[in-house]
């Protein structure tokens, strides 16, 4: 998919403004795509990545409530826990980083949960 290659790249120069919008382009043109829940996962990670917390938790929060069995639903949770841990809320992203070692408890992402979740208790 030649708009979703653009659109990382975008993201691997750091134009986290621009790969946003053309994620945001790829899934209005491919709303089918089997890379649909990624476009939104990483339009999630560029809106983070600029501190706009707001739309980088409505992005994953969509890629969960449209694509709940996606591969990307663990990474997307991850993604939020760590929003909710920089917005300094560690009670919801305590929460967030437990259900995914419920959810998903063979995923990478749970391994990182478990890590992080060390981390906070210190």
């Amino acid at each position: 998919m030649k708009a979703y290659d653009a659109a990382s790249n975008l993201f691997r120069k750091n134009d986290f403004v621009s790969a946003a919008e053309a994620f945001g382009a790829f899934l209005k043109d491919h709303p089918q795509s089997a890379l649909a829940p990624n476009a939104l996962y990483w339009i999630g990670i560029c809106h983070a990545n600029t501190r706009d917390f707001k739309n980088a938790l409505a992005a994953q929060e969509s890629l969960l409530a449209r694509y709940p069995q996606s591969p990307k639903a663990p990474d997307a949770l991850l993604a939020i826990a760590a929003i909710q841990s920089e917005q300094g809320d560690s009670g919801s992203a305590r929460n967030t980083l437990e259900d995914i070692i419920a959810r998903f408890p063979g995923s990478e992402a749970a391994g990182k949960a478990r890590t992080r979740l060390s981390a906070l208790r210190r």
